[in-house]
């Protein structure tokens, strides 16, 4: 069964991220329907405990976004349902009989959204 049959479908804003020698920079947007997956927990270091919000989204092969990325999408930067996250791994999630690519599995880290406004990749 494909993972866009098991679970619902919901748009996510996708911001490619641009390589200068100036320093990063954002380039088009692209709206995709995706599957996403939000894991909200707690991680402790020491005496601190700091809330985490990781999140997988799946896309499809199809997907303008992938095609435009080239293969460089960590660093890239995703919003759904009004919250931001960067991406910091992808994987291929293929077929094991045909070895077609089924989807594409983004691991992404949620982020301040204040401080994501403020950072030198928007300049």
């Amino acid at each position: 069964m494909d993972v866009f049959e098991a679970f619902p479908t919901q748009q996510a804003i996708l911001y490619l991220r641009i390589s200068h020698t100036s320093g990063d920079q954002l380039g088009d947007d692209y709206i995709e329907d995706a599957v996403f997956k939000q894991r909200q927990g707690v991680a402790q270091t020491g005496e601190k405990d700091t809330r985490t919000g990781d999140a997988t989204l799946y896309l499809k092969p199809s997907s303008a976004f992938v095609a435009a990325s080239g293969g460089n999408m960590v660093g890239s930067y995703a919003k759904i349902d009004g919250n931001l996250y960067r991406i910091t791994s992808w994987s291929e999630g293929k077929d094991f009989d045909t070895a077609e690519v089924k989807h594409y599995r983004l691991d992404m880290e949620r982020k301040d959204e204040s401080s994501w406004a403020q950072s030198s990749i928007l300049e």
